[in-house]
């Protein structure tokens, strides 16, 4: 097992694209998310969960927003193909 595996680096970053599913995300990053917010109920269009994800860079951090269980934002801050 590489230190990567289960978090995620910046081309797994590179690989997430607006519309994924959740399992989607879930299987390129090889781990699942933390979820830090969450509104409205599951199986309704505007539930919303952002998710944090463990990362590959000692400072770094991402974070991913789905609604309707479909990625509708990204941001990373620190992810670098350089470990």
């Amino acid at each position: 097992m590489s230190k990567e595996d289960g978090k995620l680096t910046e081309e797994k970053f590179k690989q997430i694209k607006e519309g994924m599913t959740l399992e989607e995300v879930f299987n390129i990053v090889g781990l699942e998310g933390k979820v830090i917010s969450e509104t409205g109920t599951d199986g309704d269009s505007n539930h919303t969960v952002i998710y944090e994800f463990e990362t590959a860079g000692a400072f770094s951090t991402a974070n991913m927003t789905f609604q309707d269980n479909k990625i509708i934002n990204k941001t990373q801050i620190g992810l670098s193909s350089q470990l």
